[in-house]
């Protein structure tokens, strides 16, 4: 197994996630974008 296998994406997550194949990635490491679903905790914070 090589652990050096990589690649480094930069983009919109949501849209990046759609050109992965299932079950060909170990891990996603990402910063979602504030306010794109419909869940109470996904909201811009007033400070």
């Amino acid at each position: 197994m090589d652990i050096f296998n990589y690649k480094i994406k930069k983009g919109d997550c949501l849209e990046l996630m759609k050109e992965i194949e299932d079950s060909t990635i170990d891990m996603i490491l990402a910063d979602l974008p504030y306010g794109t679903t419909a869940c109470k905790w996904d909201s811009i914070i007033d400070l």
